[in-house]
């Protein structure tokens, strides 16, 4: 029998940021990101362009 942790969910949103963004910012989220994925066990991908995420 298959436990949650066998299986595999994937996800894909869209989102606006709500302020332009500098690398500054976008460094910070990285590190907040990673941090709070890696206790979540989340894997995935987000770009960032034109004040607009893609995550996956």
């Amino acid at each position: 029998m298959a436990t949650s942790r066998d299986q595999t969910l994937s996800i894909v949103y869209s989102s606006t940021a709500t302020r332009p963004l500098n690398d500054a910012d976008l460094s910070a989220l990285l590190a907040i990101s990673r941090r709070n994925n890696a206790r979540a066990e989340v894997t995935g991908m987000l770009l960032y362009r034109g004040g607009r995420f893609l995550q996956v």
